[in-house]
């Protein structure tokens, strides 16, 4: 009987141990959460330390460097948001931010991958498009830029106004920033359309926008 207690003993032994060690990461976690809630650098470094494995911490550390620090190194940046993606390597959110680190590191060609990434993840999201969108604007990808508005124009989270006014920075074709305001598979070409009724639906759509009660914003990241 007694050589039958050994198997038993061990196994409880085990439980125990497992038991502590899950109490133990749980209450390492909490306290990260507690420290992440203060928003600030050194409390989000402390709760990257008390739970590295959240890619949420290193995203967030990355953005409240980048706003808020005088002497913000980008490459820094760029490693936090890293290992988010890299945490989390199915976020879109995540690889947006990359993506836009990188264009700050001056790493064009690695924040078009991420950017990329990013749509391929959430290829719908108005959010993800919109900064794509700008993305390819700035780089003079007008073809790219578009098609990305095109989306963020049926999204209907950001403004009308302010998607039009971002397609007239890309491009002074009327044409084409007016081809954004109809459905992808229209019926009616514009080449068939008289220029004399193009000019008036490019004025009537343009001027809706211009005087649209919504406040303009380049920059504006909408929810995703």
């Amino acid at each position: 009987m007694g050589k039958r207690s050994h198997p038993n003993s061990f196994l409880r032994t085990c439980l125990v141990v497992a038991l502590v060690y899950c109490v133990y990461l749980a209450a390492r976690r909490g306290i990260g959460a507690w420290l992440f809630q203060k928003n600030s650098p050194a409390a989000i470094q402390s709760a990257i330390k008390w739970d590295p494995a959240n890619p949420q911490y290193y995203d967030a550390l990355a953005g409240v460097i980048h706003y808020f620090s005088a002497n913000a190194a980008p490459e820094e940046i760029v490693r936090l948001d890293e290992n988010a993606t890299r945490l989390s390597p199915y976020n879109a959110q995540y690889w947006a931010d990359l993506g836009a680190a990188r264009e700050w590191a001056g790493r064009s060609q690695e924040a078009a991958e991420a950017f990329d990434r990013a749509q391929q993840l959430f290829p719908n999201s108005p959010g993800i498009n919109w900064r794509v969108a700008n993305f390819d604007v700035r780089s003079h990808k007008v073809t790219e830029g578009l098609r990305a508005l095109q989306r963020v124009l049926l999204g209907g989270s950001v403004a009308p106004r302010d998607v039009f006014a971002l397609a007239t920075r890309a491009t002074g074709n009327d044409q084409v920033i007016l081809a954004l305001a109809l459905p992808p598979r229209a019926p009616v070409t514009l080449d068939s359309v008289k220029p004399s009724a193009r000019a008036m639906a490019f004025s009537t759509v343009i001027s809706s926008l211009l005087f649209s009660t919504n406040p303009p914003g380049f920059l504006t990241s909408p929810t995703t």
